[in-house]
């Protein structure tokens, strides 16, 4: 559970960091690939996106951020023992001959694995980069 609020972190950081930009209304997109194989090791490195849109006001050097994010979760389960990605350093399906899947799907089929899911955002951070505990380093994630 640690790893994936990490992913949470990552992307709350990079909401606060890009709302530092903003005053009012803002809305701010993101996308990546996001270590879930900690939490459970079939998901591997699913690519999550999504938009935040809310509002920044500024009081006492703070930011008071508001709003809601969406969330889109968007993968192909394969390659269940990660053989190919052990061998190959990919797991992907375009990237693999018939009987290399054929043994590393141990007889199965692909298949999408796609969520979507909304959370509220709420947070207040200090408006000096330099001071405040949020903010986003691309090498972070």
């Amino acid at each position: 559970m640690l790893y994936f609020v990490a992913s949470y972190n990552a992307v709350n950081a990079q909401i606060i960091e890009e709302a530092r930009r903003h005053e009012g209304a803002f809305g701010y997109n993101f996308e990546g690939s996001y270590a879930f194989r900690p939490y459970l090791y079939v998901f591997g490195g699913g690519v999550v996106s999504g938009v935040f849109t809310g509002t920044v006001r500024r009081e006492a050097g703070m930011m008071i951020i508001s709003g809601e994010v969406e969330y889109f979760y968007d993968d192909t389960f394969t390659d269940p023992l990660s053989i190919r990605e052990t061998i190959r350093g990919t797991s992907t399906l375009e990237s693999a001959y018939f009987l290399e899947r054929f043994v590393t799907d141990g007889l199965g089929s692909a298949f999408p694995v796609r969520g979507y899911w909304k959370t509220r955002f709420e947070a207040q951070a200090k408006l000096n980069r330099k001071d405040s505990a949020y903010f986003w380093n691309s090498s972070d994630h």
